[in-house]
């Protein structure tokens, strides 16, 4: 894990070593363990460290080939040995020199050229420079677990990890209305646009070339996460003890992978179905204690699951944290919170989550955390019914901005809405069924453009590598081979998740109400009333967006 950012000019101009050092500058605390850089006559690429494998100097990068391909990763490859076996078998005289999980990069885009990423089993954002082709290549991986951010003006083509080193070079800083709009329609964004005017995502699993200042698509993985098209397989021909059996061989080799790193290895452990199916497979792998952490709020039982956690760390003897996070904790960290996040979405739970990182890298490097196990187990409540999901009811996914529902927004664009229907229009061609749509736009939205932002932004503010072992690519694709039988029953959701634990945790109450991590944010708010209602209405910017006289009307009920 860690940062990149680069730049390639028009017309063979020269990049200073001054230009890239200014785009690094302001991603300094993604890479306490030091840096590299590459600079080629118009390209220059730079890489922040946070080293995970190989912490001795040979694991620096830039990697490059004795060919002239150049690479900056940020992220994990976790099937790098796997890798490094079969282009040693192609190539006898490639001469590794790191035992860095990232070298093979290069060497995989020179055997395979733009379609390299599909064979990478991990979380990425890659750059990589063809010195042959004069070509530069950036690219995510298809869940979108790290994010990579760019824009083109007669300058150059400049790229980032984060959004805070473009915003610095963009000439004419402007919001855009469109996005504004859409997150307090939605609490997030759903495209490649971004908040900022000509600032763009690459967008989970894209490939992009730059070169002659042309940008061209390349590939789009996403089409490669084994949903099946028409109807899924049916529970007569698919066993449920078979069905566990497997799940139980991927999900131990996929923990397997992510507990591999050369520092220590820690869990956000919620007390949940999917932290709970992480740490009970992580103590079958590895028999030292693992550091394990828990937030809950202060006086809000409603919210909290620290007991369950509690009960599970005495369990599996980890070293456990019980974080206890107050609203005076709320609005204390709240600015910084916000800093660390230049991609926002109002999501309250970025201040608790930016806590838990604060309080985990006092004792470990990574933390595995259970992002990803609603989105490809249909855990979420909406999936349960399908027959008329979320995006099929347009009101009902309009309804989840507050700004929107109450009537508060001057503009009333919903560009979202198109979008989705994009989404929908691109299932229905691949036949895909509606659970399996439902769980597309939100693996296309909702995760990328919020979870998966605000767990990089927290855990890299404070020098932490976040690993989502239900974002595994062999996950997903053992995932779209269950009946929907296996993924709901009932009222319950990620069924067959529940039907592991009580096989191999049988004391865990599977069949508890979800909870998630949700905050306390309604009293918290009320408490702070005044001073809040003085910042909202005494804000021009705010006014620019929001119809004042409503607002004051809602304010003072």
């Amino acid at each position: 894990m860690c940062a990149i950012t680069g730049l390639i000019k028009p017309n063979n101009e020269t990049v200073y070593f001054e230009e890239l050092q200014s785009l690094a500058e302001p991603l300094l605390h993604r890479s306490p363990d030091g840096s590299g850089h590459f600079i080629e006559k118009s390209v220059g690429l730079y890489h922040g460290r946070l080293a995970i494998h190989d912490l001795s100097t040979q694991g620096k990068q830039p990697f490059a080939t004795p060919r002239g391909v150049h690479a900056i990763v940020n992220g994990e490859i976790y099937n790098y040995l796997d890798l490094k076996k079969q282009l040693e078998r192609g190539n006898p005289d490639i001469h590794w020199q790191s035992h860095s999980d990232c070298e093979v990069i290069p060497y995989l885009y020179e055997k395979y050229g733009y379609n390299f990423v599909e064979h990478l089993r991990g979380m990425f954002a890659i750059a990589l420079y063809d010195s042959h082709q004069q070509e530069l290549i950036v690219c995510r991986d298809p869940f979108g677990m790290k994010q990579l951010y760019y824009f083109q003006d007669a300058d150059g083509f400049y790229f980032a990890s984060e959004m805070t080193p473009l915003i610095q070079h963009l000439e004419q800083k402007k919001i855009s209305l469109p996005v504004l709009q859409e997150i307090g329609q939605l609490h997030f964004d759903t495209t490649a646009d971004t908040i900022i005017k000509n600032i763009k995502r690459v967008l989970p699993g894209e490939t992009l070339s730059i070169s002659n200042a042309k940008i061209k698509a390349r590939g789009y993985y996403p089409d490669k996460l084994g949903f099946p098209p028409g109807p899924v397989t049916s529970p007569r021909h698919y066993p449920l003890t078979q069905a566990l059996d497997d799940f139980d061989r991927v999900f131990e080799e996929t923990i397997n992978l992510h507990l591999q790193a050369d520092v220590p290895v820690g869990l956000f452990l919620s007390g949940g179905i999917d932290s709970s199916c992480i740490l009970t497979m992580a103590k079958r792998l590895q028999k030292q204690p693992i550091h394990t952490y828990t937030i809950g709020f202060d006086s809000n039982e409603t919210h909290d699951e620290r007991h369950v956690a509690a009960a599970l760390a005495k369990q599996f003897d980890t070293t456990h944290c019980n974080i206890e996070f107050s609203a005076d904790d709320f609005w204390a960290l709240l600015p910084y919170a916000i800093q660390a996040t230049d991609d926002p979405t109002a999501d309250y739970a970025i201040v608790p989550t930016f806590r838990l990182a604060q309080e985990a890298s006092k004792d470990v490097t990574v933390v595995l955390s259970g992002e990803g196990g609603d989105e490809v187990f249909a855990g979420y409540g909406r999936y349960r019914s399908f027959i008329r999901p979320l995006w099929q009811k347009r009101r009902d996914l309009y309804r989840k901005g507050d700004l929107s529902r109450l009537g508060l927004l001057k503009y009333d664009l919903r560009t979202w809405q198109r979008h989705i229907d994009e989404i929908k229009q691109a299932c229905f061609k691949k036949r895909y069924n509606r659970l399996y749509t439902a769980q597309i736009i939100d693996m296309q939205t909702w995760l990328p453009n919020d979870l998966l932002i605000k767990l990089d932004r927290c855990l890299m503010r404070h020098g932490l590598e976040g690993r989502t072992p239900f974002l595994d690519i062999d996950v997903m694709k053992f995932a779209n081979t269950l009946p929907e039988a296996y993924k709901i029953k009932g009222k319950q959701g990620k069924w067959i998740l529940r039907q592991w634990l009580a096989k191999h945790l049988p004391n865990y109450d599977a069949l508890t109400h979800k909870k998630g991590f949700t905050v306390p944010i309604q009293a918290w708010l009320e408490a702070k009333r005044e001073p809040i209602r003085t910042l909202l209405l005494e804000n021009e910017f705010i006014e620019s967006f929001v119809l004042k006289k409503k607002l004051k009307k809602l304010l003072d009920v």
